[in-house]
Formats: C-alpha cells, sequence, structure tokens
C-alpha cells in the first residue's frame, strides 16, 4: 500500500514542474536564468526517479517514521519556499543581476 501512495504521490508531483519552471524564469534574470531553470529541472527529475528506489529501503520501517519523516521535509520545503520566493507581480523582470 504504501508504494502505491508514492507512485500517485510521484504522479501529483509531475504537474507540478510547470509551477516551479514559472517561478524560476520569473525570479532569476535573464543572463543566468537558463542555468537556473537547468538546475531546477534536474534536481527535479532526479529526485522524481530516485523515489521508488528510496522508498523500497523504507518499506520495513514503521508507519510512524515514515510519516514524520515525511512531515519534516514537508516543513522544510514549505519554509524554503517561504523564505527564498518574492512576489513579482507589477515588476520588471531584470535582464542582468545588477538590474535587480
Amino acid at each position: 500500500m504504501l508504494t502505491s501512495f508514492i507512485f500517485c504521490a510521484r504522479t501529483l508531483l509531475l504537474g507540478q514542474i510547470d509551477m516551479l519552471l514559472l517561478m524560476t524564469s520569473e525570479t532569476f534574470p535573464t543572463t543566468v536564468r537558463g542555468t537556473a531553470v537547468g538546475v531546477q529541472a534536474s534536481t527535479f527529475y532526479l529526485g522524481f526517479f530516485l523515489t521508488p528506489y528510496i522508498s523500497a529501503g523504507f518499506l520495513n520501517l514503521e508507519l510512524e517514521f515514515l510519516a514524520g519523516f515525511c512531515c519534516v521535509i514537508s516543513l522544510i520545503a514549505a519554509i524554503a519556499s517561504a523564505l527564498l520566493t518574492w512576489e513579482t507581480r507589477c515588476l520588471e523582470l531584470a535582464d542582468t543581476p545588477a538590474d535587480r
């Protein structure tokens, strides 16, 4: 059951790549945008493809530990997303890092 849940979660996460690409392309200046989008996409797909292998190692652990682990990772991701992003509405996108 845990394996099927993880595969369903992977499917739902695959839809989030569009939002991540949009945020990355709006946040970074034009001169480094290609590198930023490439790093973001590669880390996303690396995690996407490693998830089944990591989850296979978690199958023999207790469910409370797995739920706690997922909660901690989700909390870290929520804090990082709150601290690392800023609103780009009504702002001009920068062409170079000095334009920021």
